[in-house]
C-alpha cells in the first residue's frame, strides 16, 4: 500500500502578553512596540507601574535601552562624572556606553544622565552603537 505525502506546516502561537503597563492599552498605536521591547527585556518602564509612552527620554535611558540589548555586559571603568552617581539605577549602562565610545559627556566633567536626549544625540548614539557592534562582529 503505498504512503500519501505527509505534509507538515507550522503556526506560530502567540503566547498572551500580561500587560504590566497601567498607561498602555490594548487599543494604542505603540501597544505591539511597548510589548516588543518589553518582552524582550530592553525596556522595563518605571517603578509605579507606567511604561511612559509620551514621556522624553533621557540619555540615562537610552544608554540602558542599549545596555539591555547587548545582555548587561560586566565592564571596569572608571567613570570621571561629576553628575553621574555611583549607584543609581543607570551607573553600569553609562558606564558600558562610555567605555564603548557609544556615549560622551559635555567635556566640562558633566555627562548629563537626566538630560533630555535630542534627536541629535540619539542619532549620534545609535550610529556609535551600531559601529561598535560592527567591530566586535
Amino acid at each position: 500500500m503505498p504512503f500519501a505525502d505527509v505534509k507538515q506546516t507550522y503556526k506560530a502561537v502567540e503566547k498572551p502578553w500580561n500587560n504590566p503597563f497601567s498607561d498602555v492599552s490594548e487599543g494604542d498605536w505603540y501597544y505591539e512596540a511597548v510589548r516588543f521591547v518589553h518582552e524582550r527585556d530592553l525596556m522595563n518602564g518605571y517603578s509605579d507601574g507606567r511604561f511612559g509612552p509620551n514621556d522624553p527620554l533621557s540619555r540615562a535611558q537610552l544608554a540602558q535601552i542599549l545596555f539591555n540589548k547587548e545582555g548587561k555586559p560586566v565592564v571596569n571603568y572608571l567613570l570621571d562624572f561629576s553628575d553621574v552617581a555611583n549607584e543609581a539605577w543607570y551607573t553600569e549602562a553609562i558606564r558600558w556606553a562610555v567605555e564603548s565610545g557609544i556615549l560622551n559627556g559635555y567635556g566640562d566633567g558633566r555627562l548629563g544622565p537626566q538630560g533630555q536626549a535630542t534627536r541629535a544625540q540619539v542619532a549620534q548614539m545609535l550610529k556609535n552603537f551600531i559601529e561598535n557592534q560592527e567591530e566586535n562582529t
